[in-house]
C-alpha cells in the first residue's frame, strides 16, 4: 500500500513536470518586450513620465506598506 502511494505520487510529479515542459516553451518565446530583449549595450536612464506613478499612487503604496507592518506587528 505504501509503495503504491509513493509510485502514484512519483508518476503524478513526472506527469506534471512533463506537461509544464511541453506547454511553456512557446509561451516563453512570446514577449511584448522583444525590443528590450534584442537590445545590445547599456540601456538609457530616460523614464517615460506618463508611466510614472502620481502622488496618489505613491501615497497608497506608502500607506499600505505601513498598514501591513502594523498588521503583522499587532496581530
Amino acid at each position: 500500500m505504501k509503495t503504491r502511494m509513493m509510485l502514484a505520487g512519483v508518476l503524478f510529479a513526472l506527469t506534471l513536470l512533463l506537461s509544464f515542459g511541453l506547454f511553456t516553451g512557446e509561451a516563453a518565446a512570446q514577449s511584448g518586450d522583444q525590443k528590450i530583449a534584442m537590445q545590445e549595450g547599456l540601456g538609457t536612464k530616460e523614464f517615460d513620465q506618463s508611466k510614472m506613478p502620481g502622488k496618489l499612487e505613491m501615497g497608497l503604496a506608502l500607506g499600505s506598506a505601513i498598514a501591513a507592518v502594523a498588521a503583522i506587528k499587532y496581530l
